[in-house]
């Protein structure tokens, strides 16, 4: 048995947070599989949601030394989707590039329309992930061997909820190598026929 101490019940709380959000990712993958997650889809800002995603992470990225970049067209995308589950993707998104990016170090966010199609792309600096594993990162509890993977690093589920989203939202998501020596997550979606 370890002494009751403060270093002791510290490792506890990390350990138990890490089994509550596997338990989490597990239940919402379930979800996703089972066609069981809710969407409330309504006609929305895309740039505006991104604008307060980025909001909420800004502090974190501050902290560990990490620029986070947003860059946003002049005029509205305009989609139709689920507020809460796209600022869970972007999140995730987010979340994901800020554990796996060394610091010093930059995340930049990128926005535009084209061809009746809203694109963002999420991209960060080294490491970056060779290519044989790009496609196999959004399969579920997969995790590249690759300086990216690191100890602290989650189960794996993340990308796999995330694609789940986006085809939700009957759009795709693919990785490829960033020109910023990381890994580039670009998502592509379908504006809102209406404001085509």
């Amino acid at each position: 048995m370890r002494p009751l101490d403060h270093a002791t019940l510290s490792r506890l709380m990390t350990h138990s947070q890490r089994l509550k959000h596997l338990v989490n990712d597990l239940y919402e993958l379930s979800l996703t599989d089972l066609g069981g997650m809710t969407y409330r889809k309504n006609t929305m800002d895309l740039a505006a949601l991104l604008q307060e995603s980025v909001s909420s992470m800004q502090a974190q990225f501050s902290m560990q030394h990490i620029e986070l970049a947003l860059h946003l067209q002049n005029a509205p995308v305009i989609i139709f989707g689920d507020h809460n589950r796209l600022q869970q993707l972007f999140v995730n998104l987010l979340k994901n590039s800020l554990q796996y990016t060394n610091a010093p170090g930059v995340t930049q966010v990128t926005l535009k329309s084209e061809q009746q199609q809203a694109i963002i792309c999420i991209e960060d600096t080294a490491p970056g992930v060779a290519e044989e594993h790009h496609e196999k990162l959004f399969e579920r509890l997969y995790r590249a061997d690759s300086s990216r993977n690191r100890t602290t690093g989650g189960a794996g589920l993340g990308l796999s909820i995330c694609k789940n989203i986006v085809i939700a939202h009957e759009g795709k998501i693919t990785t490829s190598n960033s020109e910023l020596g990381g890994l580039k997550i670009t998502i592509s979606l379908p504006c809102a026929k209406d404001h085509l």
